[in-house]
C-alpha cells in the first residue's frame, strides 16, 4: 500500500510539472535589454512618481519551477501562487495584475512604504516570510525661477540679477530639464533687429535662440535643489550700443522616477531599449519667463546757445 501511494505522489508530481504553463502565467514587460542581460535587478528599493505605476515580479524558487522564464513568462509550475501584501495598500499604493509573480505598484500618496512577495505551495498553502522591497513614492518633479517670473528693465549698469537660478523640487534625481534664452536687440523704434549667441558677437538667424533644451535634448541635472543657468558672458549688458532684450523660459522637467513610471508604456509601445528623451513624460511644461531689457544709457549732447556771431 505504501508502495502504491509513492508511484500517486510521484505522478502527482511528475503532472504538476508537466502542466507548468498550461495556465495563464505573466510575461514580464520589457525583461530583455538587448544586451544579453535584462532590465531589472533585485536592490531591494527603489521609486515610483505619484499616479505613475512601476512593475515587480518575485523570482520563483528554483527548485519547484526549474524551467521559468521571465521573459515568457513560462515555467511557472501550476498551483503556486504569491501573495503581494502591504500595509499601505490601497490608501497610499495600489496593486494591479497580481495573476502571479508578477505585480504592478501605482504610487497614490508621497512616502515610502514596505510590500511582500511570498510564494505560497499548492499543498497546505506552506510559504516563508517572503521578500520584502521598499517602494518609495515621491511627488511630481517641478522647477521654478528662484526669484519668480519677474521683468527687469534698466539702463546698463542698473540693478540686474547676478544670476538667473532655478528651484528643482519634487521628484527624486537625475532629471531632465528643458530651458530656452533669447538674446536680441531691438532697433530705436523697438523693432526685433538682431538675435545672438550667448558670446554676444555671433549672430543668429532671426529668432534664434542662444540656448535651446528641448524634451529630445535637455539638460541634464543629477539632484533637485538651486540650479544656476546663467550662461551669458560679461552679464546683461547691451549689445552694439542697443536695447538688447535677455528671455529665459523654463519649460519642463522630469526626474529617473517619472522615467521609471513611463516603463510599462514603452514595453507595451516602442520599446524600453530604444528610447529618446522625448519619449518620456515633461512636468511643469507651462512656460514660465524672465525678461531683461537692458538699455543704452542716454548721453546728454551739448548745449546750444545764441551763436557768438550773431548780431556782431
Amino acid at each position: 500500500m505504501k508502495r502504491v501511494f509513492n508511484y500517486r505522489t510521484m505522478f502527482a508530481v511528475t503532472l504538476m510539472l508537466v502542466t507548468a504553463g498550461l495556465f495563464a502565467q505573466t510575461p514580464i514587460p520589457g525583461w530583455d535589454n538587448g544586451a544579453g542581460g535584462d532590465n531589472y535587478d533585485d536592490a531591494g528599493v527603489t521609486y515610483v512618481t505619484e499616479g505613475k505605476t512601476i512593475p515587480l515580479y518575485a523570482s520563483p524558487d528554483p527548485y519547484y519551477h526549474p524551467t521559468y522564464d521571465p521573459e515568457t513568462g513560462t515555467g511557472l509550475t501550476a498551483g503556486f501562487t504569491w501573495d503581494w501584501t502591504s500595509a499601505a495598500a490601497p490608501a497610499n499604493i495600489t496593486f494591479g495584475g497580481a495573476a502571479d509573480n508578477y505585480v504592478e505598484v501605482t504610487g497614490v500618496n508621497a512616502g515610502s512604504y514596505t510590500v511582500n512577495a511570498a510564494e505560497v505551495a499548492p499543498w497546505g498553502g506552506c510559504s516563508d516570510a517572503g521578500q520584502n522591497i521598499t517602494i518609495n513614492v515621491v511627488t511630481e518633479p517641478a522647477m521654478a525661477f528662484a526669484v519668480g517670473s519677474v521683468t527687469t528693465e534698466d539702463c546698463e549698469g542698473g540693478t540686474f540679477p547676478a544670476a538667473i537660478q532655478t528651484v528643482i523640487s519634487g521628484g527624486y534625481q537625475l532629471y531632465r530639464i528643458t530651458w530656452s534664452l533669447e538674446i536680441k536687440t531691438l532697433t530705436p523704434l523697438g523693432a526685433d533687429d538682431d538675435w545672438y549667441d550667448t558670446d554676444k558677437t555671433t549672430v543668429l538667424a532671426p529668432g534664434g535662440l542662444a540656448e535651446n533644451y528641448t524634451q529630445a535634448a535637455p539638460q541634464a541635472v543629477a539632484a533637485s535643489g538651486t540650479q544656476t543657468i546663467t550662461s551669458i558672458a560679461g552679464g546683461f549688458t547691451v549689445i552694439n550700443a542697443q536695447t538688447t532684450v535677455y528671455t529665459y523660459t523654463l519649460n519642463g522637467l522630469n526626474d529617473v522616477a517619472s522615467r521609471w513610471g513611463d516603463f510599462l508604456t514603452l514595453a507595451a509601445g516602442p520599446g524600453v531599449n530604444g528610447t529618446t528623451p522625448d519619449d518620456f513624460m515633461y512636468y511643469d511644461t507651462a512656460a514660465e519667463s524672465i525678461i531683461i531689457t537692458v538699455h543704452p544709457t542716454p548721453t546728454t549732447g551739448p548745449i546750444f546757445h545764441i551763436d557768438g556771431t550773431w548780431a556782431n
